[in-house]
C-alpha cells in the first residue's frame, strides 16, 4: 500500500510539473518582457524536486526494508538521514530560489511570496518530523541490539 501511494505521488509530481512548464510557457506570451527568463525559472523549479524524487526513492527502499522485517535496523535510520538530508538540500535551493527570482524579476508578488512560504514551512516541519523519527528508530536499533546481547 505504501509502495501504491509512493508511485501515485510521484506521478502527481510530474503532473505538477507538467502544470508549472505549460504556465512558464504561457507565460512567455503574456508577460514577453519576461520571457527570457521563463526557462531558467522552470529548470529552477525541475532542479530543485530533483531531491523530492530522491526522497520517494528512499522511501521506496524504506518500504522495502520495513516489508522484510528490517525496520529497526540500522539501514533504517541510514535511509531516514538521507530523507532528511534530501528534505534540507529541498529548503535550501527554494530559498536560494527565492533570492534568485527576486533579483531576476525585480519583485515578488504576494502570490509568489505566499506559496514560496507555504513550501518553506512545509519542508521545515517535514524536517523536524523526520528528524524526530530518526532519533525514535536509533533508540530503537540501540534497544534491539541490547536486547540481542543479553539474549
Amino acid at each position: 500500500m505504501l509502495r501504491a501511494l509512493l508511485v501515485l505521488l510521484f506521478v502527481l509530481l510530474l503532473g505538477a510539473l507538467t502544470i508549472v512548464g505549460a504556465l512558464a510557457y504561457q507565460s512567455n506570451h503574456d508577460l514577453p518582457e519576461y520571457a527570457n527568463l521563463a526557462l531558467p525559472t522552470y529548470a529552477g523549479i525541475v532542479l530543485g524536486f530533483v531531491p523530492v524524487v530522491l526522497a520517494l526513492w528512499r522511501m521506496w527502499m524504506l518500504a522495502g526494508l520495513v516489508a522484510r522485517d528490517e525496520a529497526f535496523s540500522q539501514a533504517t535510520v541510514l535511509e531516514i538521514r538521507h530523507i532528511k538530508q534530501y528534505i534540507v538540500w529541498f529548503m535550501g535551493w527554494f530559498f536560494a530560489g527565492a533570492i534568485a527570482f527576486r533579483i531576476a524579476f525585480g519583485f515578488i508578488g504576494p502570490v509568489i511570496g505566499a506559496l514560496w512560504l507555504i513550501l518553506e514551512v512545509a519542508a521545515t516541519f517535514l524536517f523536524v518530523v523526520v528528524a524526530i523519527l530518526e532519533r525514535l528508530f536509533a533508540s530503537a536499533v540501540e534497544l534491539r541490539e541490547d536486547v540481542e546481547l543479553t539474549v
